[in-house]
């Protein structure tokens, strides 16, 4: 992986030498975004990226995604902690006794908990449970792909249909100038075939590794991880266990009130997380030193994953030092306006879907391209709705495959994953939810999805 993305920083970088470089001016709008003039496109003199700036987006790359590249940190440091107190042991053993015989529960149990998380706009906020869910489905026989896609797969199906989502719905319907979560019930029917599809997904793999545990495409990662574990005879589960998990429930449901509250950024919920770290070490009876060198032990696995997190920020970096991400934007844009009107809501579906490899920020997205597809919406006969939608579904879906999105890479990390084995297993579902988002674009375009 560091290979693939080290080439196609290359590749960013020649562009710069071949794309002329523009720009669009960008305007403050009543609630105090910065969004985008779609009348202001100008050309700008070259600025190609040259041999020293190129070696240097690295480590500009890795500066600019510090807070996640340092939120990954924190959080693997805080469960080696929880880890280390042996509540996790203690409780996965009492759950696979009480779950003997009806494992099958839960893969659709947790995918609709972390879909409804995802509807709400919740993704990185919830990457602490990628170490449990993994954890879970090994625990059940399945492998780390099946626990990492519990997490990964469930909060993108909720997010990419996200019916109430702050940071992608709401900001594209404010500049689209549509009243705030509107069209919900379309969004919901979406949802839940969403949901459905990735459920089925997965159910279906798990089975087959079930069956053939040598059939994973991380079955050597998953036998070098922790061999001969056995869960049901590995921890007896003790008072200062309960005392470990009241702190992670507390955790949590300040993390969810702090996000929808008070909105609360990544740097205040890593700190979050680490008073959770030292909390837990605590009361699960382990010493100052014991907490540190837990806390050290989680942190430096993670140390190739948040390598990888820097190299994917270096791609935007060179395409913004050339000037050219607002070119591709113009040139995508007029390709739709020469599009036939049947086909111009599934143009700028493609077009989303492309732009979100280049803007893995989807409110960033939103404030970049709806200002521009609103009002060409308008000219080329599609609601605005349906273009917020095909937003929605370009901005979201390639959440759970794009390099260049900080959470996935944070969450394969995390999981111990090579990204190369992930995107092999998760292109046909991939697929599956594209042609899923297609469907649900061309019925926005024959009921004429509104209000308008």
């Amino acid at each position: 992986v560091f290979v693939l993305l080290f080439i196609t920083i290359l590749l960013a970088a020649v562009a710069t030498w071949i794309i002329a470089p523009g720009q669009y001016r960008r305007i403050e709008d009543p609630s105090g975004r910065m969004i985008v003039d779609p009348e202001s496109y100008r050309v700008l003199p070259p600025s190609p990226v040259g041999l020293w700036q190129f070696f240097a987006a690295i480590p500009k790359g890795m500066v600019e995604a510090g807070s996640i590249i340092f939120f990954v940190f924190v959080v693997g440091g805080a469960f080696s902690v929880v880890q280390a107190t042996g509540m996790i042991d203690a409780y996965m053993a009492r759950l696979t006794k009480l779950l003997q015989g009806r494992e099958n529960l839960i893969i659709p149990v947790t995918m609709l908990v972390f879909s409804l998380c995802g509807a709400i706009g919740l993704r990185p906020e919830l990457l602490p449970f990628v170490p449990v869910t993994v954890s879970l489905a090994t625990a059940f026989g399945y492998d780390s792909i099946t626990g990492m896609a519990l997490f990964m797969v469930g909060t993108v199906a909720g997010f990419s249909t996200g019916f109430l989502n702050p940071f992608t719905v709401a900001v594209a319907q404010g500049i689209a100038g549509l009243p705030l979560f509107s069209g919900l019930a379309l969004r919901i029917l979406a949802w839940l075939s969403f949901t459905g599809l990735s459920t089925y997904f997965i159910h279906r793999y798990a089975c087959k590794i079930k069956a053939q545990p040598e059939s994973s495409p991380v079955f050597e990662e998953d036998t070098t991880r922790d061999p001969g574990y056995d869960w049901q005879q590995s921890s007896v589960l003790e008072a200062h266990h309960l005392q470990v998990f009241i702190v992670i429930v507390v955790t949590m449901g300040i993390l969810v009130y702090a996000v929808l509250k008070w909105f609360w950024d990544i740097d205040q919920i890593a700190g979050l997380f680490l008073f959770m770290g030292i909390a837990a070490g605590c009361v699960g009876k382990l010493s100052s030193h014991q907490i540190a060198e837990a806390f050290v032990d989680g942190s430096k696995q993670l140390i190739c994953g948040a390598f990888v997190i820097g190299l994917a920020w270096a791609i935007m970096v060179v395409l913004e030092e050339g000037n050219i991400s607002d070119t591709i934007i113009h040139w995508l844009a007029g390709a739709i306006a020469r599009l036939p009107s049947s086909l111009n809501a599934l143009g700028m579906y493609v077009v989303q879907s492309l732009l979100h490899f280049i803007i893995p920020s989807g409110s960033g997205q939103a404030a970049v391209t709806m200002p521009i597809l609103s009002p060409l919406a308008d000219l080329v006969g599609v609601t605005r709705q349906t273009a917020v939608l095909a937003f929605q579904f370009g901005d979201g879906i390639s959440n759970s495959f794009a390099p260049t999105d900080g959470s996935l890479m944070a969450g394969l990390a995390l999981a111990g994953i090579p990204y190369d084995k992930w995107a092999r297993w998760i292109l046909p579902l991939l697929a599956l939810q594209y042609l899923l988002g297609a469907v649900f674009i061309i019925i926005a375009q024959v009921i004429n999805y509104g209000p308008y």
